[in-house]
Parts: structure tokens; C-alpha cells; sequence
């Protein structure tokens, strides 16, 4: 067993590999491909790391090279480990940085990491998983008296003073602790860093115009007249969920005519 809680958590070993990569670096051995970039395919990372690989993409082969890589971060690094084990609930991503002033985010695309110092500046009141983080290498007072509609122009600019982190998708985010030597090495002191997350936490209404911009940025954007591109808009009305009901007991003559009346 890799020490999961009762709770039957599930992580997604990439996520937590990248984690490590960044937070923890030398922890395990990062592969470069034929560009000279970071790569972090299973089929190359698990062999420089020590795992005999001869049956790569063996469904079987690929489960263990996997369960292997799980268990050299949770031996090598497990503050790393708990962590990310901790933020695959959507639920502790959030209450993680409803709670931290100050605190990590990290990605990774196509083998460059990216990281960035944080402070939660807004939540989307229509999705709790969406989440504003002011990024703190930016001085707050150019963007606190900004509206709505200017702060959704923020999010859809080039620049990004705000990230966009979704909790529902094992966000990388580490506490203060864990990253003293990043904050050193900021381009800000760490009591101005500290300073600038303290004024946003004190404006409530900046954080409420936040999160209203979050859920508008795409309000001007059709919808797609096909219905699977609409799965993640909205919930059905309840009038279909009625009709769902119906249409899955009834025979196979009434289902077309239940079908043509959802909305």
C-alpha cells in the first residue's frame, strides 16, 4: 500500500511527479528528450530512476513503472507526497487556500516548469472549483479599483497578475514552509510579498469583483448547438431531469417522443 488515507483517495501520479520536480528538485531524475527539454514520459522516467522497463506500454508494465514512481516520492519526498495527496480533494484545495496568505502554485507544459508566489484573491460564485490567485510579483494597487468588466479583461490578457487555479484538478500548491527559497530568491522582499497578500485579503470587495469576473469572462461567448459541447455549462433543468427519469423505464416506442421534449 502507498499510505493513501481510509478515505479512498486517488492522485494522479504526473501531477505529483511535477510537484517534485519543482519543489523538491534532485528528489528523483528527470530525463531530457532529443531537444534537450525535460521529459516526463513514463517509458524514459521510470528506467532513469532505476525501474526495469523492458515491456513499456504493457498495460500491466506501465501500472507498476507507475506504482514504482508513486513510491519513490512518497519515500523520497513525503512532504511533497501529503500535499498533493491532501489537494486531490477539491475541498482542501480550497479550504488550503482560503487559509494561507501566502502560498505556492506550480505547472508544468511540455516538460518547462512554472511557479509562481500566490494569495487568493477571488472565487467563482457560479463554480467553486474556480479559483483567483493574485500572483504576488505584481504590485496589487495597480488592479484593486478595477471593475468587473476591466478585471475580466485582466483574465483574457496576456499578462497574468491573476492565475486561475481549478481545485477539482490536484492543483500543485505548497505552504509558506516549503518555500523559503523561492520567496528569497523573489524579485520582491518577502515582507513587501507579504504586504501585498495583506491588502488583498483586507479588500473584500476587490475579492468579490474578482470572482464575478471569473464567471463572466466567457458570458459573450455562443453556445455550441450541439449538446455534448454544452455538458460542462450547466446542470439540466429540473423539467428534463423529469424526463430522463421517464425516458430510461419507458419502451422503446415512447423514448423518441420523450426525447424531442428536452429542452
Amino acid at each position: 500500500m502507498l499510505g493513501l488515507s481510509a478515505s479512498a483517495t486517488r492522485g494522479d501520479v504526473m501531477r505529483m511527479l511535477h510537484a517534485t520536480n519543482i519543489f523538491a528538485p534532485n528528489t528523483i531524475a528527470v530525463p531530457l528528450n532529443e531537444k534537450g527539454n525535460p521529459t516526463f514520459r513514463l517509458d524514459t522516467l521510470a528506467p532513469a530512476n532505476g525501474f526495469a522497463h523492458e515491456n513499456a506500454h504493457d498495460a500491466m508494465a506501465d501500472v507498476e513503472a507507475t506504482i514504482y514512481m508513486a513510491k519513490l516520492i512518497r519515500d523520497r519526498s513525503p512532504t511533497i507526497w501529503q500535499n498533493m495527496i491532501r489537494h486531490s480533494s477539491k475541498q482542501n484545495a480550497i479550504q488550503f487556500m482560503e487559509e494561507n496568505v501566502v502560498f505556492a502554485s506550480a505547472d508544468t507544459f511540455f516538460g518547462r516548469s512554472f511557479s509562481w508566489i500566490l494569495t487568493h484573491c477571488g472565487s467563482n460564485p457560479e463554480y467553486s472549483a474556480e479559483i483567483a490567485a493574485f500572483d504576488l510579483s505584481f504590485s496589487p494597487e495597480d488592479y484593486l479599483d478595477l471593475s468587473v468588466d476591466e478585471l475580466v479583461g485582466v483574465l483574457s490578457g496576456k499578462t497574468k497578475p491573476i492565475r486561475i487555479i481549478r481545485a477539482n484538478s490536484q492543483p500543485i500548491l505548497m505552504p509558506v514552509d516549503l518555500i523559503s527559497e523561492m520567496i528569497n530568491s523573489a524579485d520582491q522582499p518577502a515582507d513587501e510579498i507579504q504586504r501585498r497578500a495583506d491588502q488583498i485579503q483586507k479588500n473584500k470587495d476587490f475579492q468579490s469583483r474578482m470572482g464575478q469576473a471569473l464567471n463572466e469572462r466567457f458570458g459573450d461567448e455562443d453556445k455550441s448547438p450541439y449538446v455534448e459541447k454544452n455538458i460542462y455549462d450547466a446542470f439540466p433543468p429540473k423539467s428534463d431531469e423529469v424526463i430522463m427519469s421517464k425516458f430510461h423505464i419507458a419502451g422503446w416506442p415512447e423514448r423518441l417522443d420523450l426525447a424531442k421534449q428536452l429542452s
